[in-house]
């Protein structure tokens, strides 16, 4: 009897990279037909939001499952990670709330992500 070796069902990717001499964490874990993406300075878990693509049509829905976030940006980059690689994605930031850090952070996202995907 042989055995080959099982695909793993997930994959963890950890990387980071500095904004003003500061350091941005990054952590990836693919899934099969989902992908987990946290980005922060600090190592907690304090929001977390959620994008599915659609069934039929354009319509992405998206919304937070952890913490309270006034400006809903973790669920529009969720959108837009959905829309772009077409699966769900959990998205958790703990970045401080300067809007040029965040777009910094969502642009090495989007570049690590579409590496990866095409591996």
């Amino acid at each position: 009897m042989t055995s080959e070796a099982a695909d793993p069902k997930f994959k963890v990717h950890q990387f980071s990279t500095l904004y003003l001499n500061e350091p941005i964490y990054f952590q990836v874990l693919l899934l099969d037909d989902s992908a987990f993406v946290w980005m922060g300075n600090t190592p907690t878990l304090e929001t977390l939001a959620v994008a599915m693509p659609p069934r039929q049509g354009t319509n992405i829905n998206a919304t937070n499952l952890l913490g309270n976030s006034p400006t809903n940006a973790k669920n529009h980059f969720a959108r837009r990670l959905t829309l772009k690689f077409k699966r769900q994605f959990f998205v958790s930031s703990q970045l401080p709330s300067d809007p040029e850090q965040q777009v910094f952070a969502e642009r090495e996202i989007f570049r690590k992500l579409k590496d990866l995907f095409e591996q």
